[in-house]
């Protein structure tokens, strides 16, 4: 599991991502806005999980909002799977 953190209205939070290799899911975790979401990374490429993302975040955060955070919630998702390429 990685715990990585970014800026929410001038607070810092923790964002949990758990990468399951058995199921080929990764679920993601933001306990500060009682949200978390598991995805499925192996059908899926990061513009689909992008675009995945924004579509959960954007139930209770604007589009603006939605689309930063799920972009950087990307961003840290490529860079996993990239450096665990076997």
């Amino acid at each position: 599991m990685r715990i990585k953190q970014f800026s929410e209205q001038n607070e810092v939070v923790n964002v949990y991502l758990y990468k399951n290799e058995e199921i080929k899911q990764i679920m993601i975790a933001i306990p500060d806005m009682f949200w978390s979401v598991e995805i499925d990374y192996i059908n899926m490429g990061i513009s689909e999980i992008e675009e995945e993302l924004v579509m959960q975040l954007f139930t209770f955060k604007d589009e603006n909002e939605a689309t930063r955070i799920a972009s950087k919630l990307s961003e840290w998702i490529a860079q996993d799977l990239k450096e665990n390429i076997k």
